[in-house]
């Protein structure tokens, strides 16, 4: 017989990635006293059926033991522990089981079925709304339970709301037990219950021609995000339209219908749902406001020549402004002025007058129709004037103005009162030369650019214009004369070096240049103070030169000079003065140099000197004796000598060697 541990035919249920237990498998066994164990070992499914894959938590052994490692697979597993025995002489072979089943179920997992539509206070098509949980895992579910967001217990895989409440929406959790396993699953759903469709369309409205139709306007929906509206529109000759927008080009009613649709969770289209609402919509001419200012007491109200719609009148005058409307409706009237982005409201009736108007009168005046039937924009429509107090424009020009050569002269032609309509800028001739030439129109500034002497003379700005048909028409001129400057300047000329010895003199040099570098005034500047003549230093000028001098440099004398030149003819007060700077740096010791040290110098100086004729000399004596050398082996190479060679005009002649230490006389 075969003992297994657990017991034959035992059946354990278990749960996808459980701990193991048991975790080890055992068996022994024996088939009769006089039969001998041959072999045990542990297989997987029944004798017939050893052959199967093994999972991995079952490493199959050949032995009594059978341990368990990992975790628990999902299935049915069968394992067997098989006794393998011989009789005492081996003249039979009997083999013996146990067997062990595993069923391993899934993770409880629950889900829920949907039946109706949740649709507040009401049972649709006589269907109540259910929600059922299910196990959607494998094993035996038992046990249902359902618990509310208000933690109520009710009993029972099943819920049904009859009606359905406001107050039924929120989440729900479904408890059940496995039946094989004892294992807990749930699982939560959230219950949404949605408002009955409402469309509240006003019966009828009205807009104005030209204005765009919008239904979706005029919809007020109570429901949640799963609603789908269907707009038609039925235009004045009969025909429809759908879609939420149409544009009136005709007067007349227009008629919208509206279809709710709720959609299920699933989105599909719920029928019984359906709720349908209309409007109309009457269109009618938009209102049109027209303007008309006149005078009083006399006064006449110009139409201008210069802007549309722009009434002129003369300063003092009364005017009346009047404003209209056409349609025959219901309006309303308004008058507006307005500045920039201020609004004034003048008055509410059709007309008001302006008297004795002067510059504090003039701007823009706006006449606002509201026909309060209109259901848009269009309600209201405007018509804007502007109102202007005319000033005949006089000329303000200087008689003379400076500019810089080489820079650029911009001659502007001011005025007073109204802007001109007309400018022009013309040169006049000079004495002897061309004629009056036109050089610009219409703009009120000339701009000269790298200005010349010769652009300088007389120019001549005139301005013309009609502010009105029924006013007379206008004109003047005015000159300027253009007087075209040399800019001063200042240079400076080092007689000293840059950088001065304590105790010794330096000198520098401003020379002026410009328009009238005789007029002008140079003056040396230190430290913030103009320096003036005085024991330690000189200024002096000579023609458009000025000097500064210090006799004896010290150390505070270190710092920078400024030499600033001004010229009084410059017409340009700004630009009538110019200056340029140096800076002084003082070396040698902080005591003033002594004679001896002068002395030192001089000996130095003459040493220097004496030393180099010396070398001069030194040079020519080497230089003598190298071409006396060079002269004496070229005349004797093949036998050198080192005596002296002479000649007496006698027959013979005698030549000395220094071994015989004699001379040819």
């Amino acid at each position: 017989m075969v003992t297994s541990t657990p017991a034959n035919g035992t059946v354990l249920s278990r749960t996808v990635g459980d701990a193991f237990n048991p975790a080890v498998f055992q068996c022994t066994g024996q088939i009769a006293t006089f039969w001998l164990p041959l072999q045990i070992k542990w297989v997987l499914g029944d004798l017939t059926n050893a052959g199967l894959a093994t999972p991995s938590f079952g490493a199959l052994s050949v032995s009594n033991t059978l341990n368990f490692a990992g975790q628990y697979e999902g299935g049915e597993f069968v394992y067997s522990c098989v006794v393998t025995s011989t009789s005492e002489n081996n003249a039979a072979r009997r083999v013996v089981s146990s067997s062990i089943t595993i069923n391993v179920y899934s993770v409880p997992t629950g889900d829920v079925v949907e039946t109706g539509i949740p649709i507040v206070d009401t049972d649709l098509a006589g269907q109540m709304y259910r929600i059922q949980c299910i196990n959607a895992g494998n094993g035996t579910a038992t046990s249902f339970s359902w618990i509310s967001p208000s933690s109520v217990v009710t009993g029972g895989d099943t819920l049904v709301f009859s009606p359905s409440l406001a107050s039924d929406q929120g989440t729900y959790t479904c408890r059940f037990t496995i039946q094989e396993t004892g294992r807990q699953g749930n699982h939560e759903f959230d219950v949404v219950i949605y408002e009955t469709p409402v469309l509240s369309l006003p019966p009828q409205r009205v807009q104005a021609t030209g204005d765009t139709l919008s239904c979706s306007k005029y919809v007020v929906t109570r429901g949640d995000r799963r609603v789908v509206l269907n707009y038609t529109w039925t235009l004045p000759n009969g025909q429809t339209f759908s879609g939420d927008a149409v544009t009136t080009d005709t007067l007349g009613n227009y008629t919208c219908s509206v279809t709710n649709i709720i959609l299920d969770r699933a989105g599909a289209p719920a029928s019984a749902s359906t709720a349908t609402d209309t409007i109309v919509i009457t269109v009618i001419p938009a209102p049109v406001a027209n303007i008309a200012i006149t005078g009083v007491d006399g006064a006449v109200v110009h139409l201008s020549n210069r802007k549309n719609n722009t009434f002129v009148v003369l300063p003092g005058a009364s005017a009346v402004f009047n404003c209209s409307e056409a349609s025959g409706s219901d309006v309303t009237f308004q008058w507006v002025r307005v500045q920039g982005t201020a609004r004034t409201v003048v008055t509410s009736s059709t007309m008001f007058t302006l008297s004795n108007v002067g510059v504090a009168q003039e701007g823009i005046y706006q006449c606002e129709v509201t026909n309060p039937l209109i259901d848009s924009a269009s309600r209201t429509t405007a018509m804007a004037a502007e109102f202007d107090v005319f000033h005949e424009p006089a000329l303000t020009l200087p008689e003379t103005q400076y500019a810089i050569i080489g820079e650029q002269a911009q001659l502007t032609c001011t005025f007073t009162g109204d802007r001109p309509d007309n400018f022009t800028w013309s040169r006049l001739p000079t004495a002897g030369g061309s004629a009056m030439a036109v050089v610009q129109t219409n703009q009120n500034v000339l701009t000269i650019s790298n200005l010349v002497r010769e652009d300088s003379g007389q120019y001549m700005c005139e301005i013309a214009g009609q502010p009105a048909n029924t006013l007379p028409a206008y004109s003047s001129s005015a000159t300027v004369q253009l007087v075209a400057q040399a800019a001063p300047s200042a240079s400076i000329s080092l007689i000293s070096p840059q950088t001065g010895l304590v105790g010794r003199a330096f000198e520098v040099a401003c020379t002026a240049a410009g328009e009238t570098p005789a007029m002008t005034t140079i003056a040396w500047e230190f430290g913030g103070t103009t320096l003036q003549t005085s024991e330690r230093l000189t200024v002096s000028r000579v023609g458009n030169t000025l000097t500064l001098a210090i006799a004896s440099l010290g150390r505070t004398d270190a710092g920078t000079y400024t030499c600033r030149v001004t010229d009084p003819t410059i017409g340009l007060p700004s630009r009538r003065t110019a200056s340029t700077t140096l800076l002084l740096d003082i070396n040698g010791s902080s005591e003033e140099v002594s004679d001896s040290d002068n002395t030192t110098i001089i000996v130095g100086v003459v040493c220097g000197v004496v030393g180099l004729i010396l070398l001069v000399v030194l040079v020519a004596i080497v230089y003598r004796q190298w071409k006396a050398k060079k002269e004496a082996g070229a005349s004797g190479k093949d036998n050198p000598t080192y005596g002296k060679v002479s000649s007496n005009n006698g027959a013979g002649a005698s030549v000395s060697t220094p071994g015989n230490g004699g001379e040819v006389v």
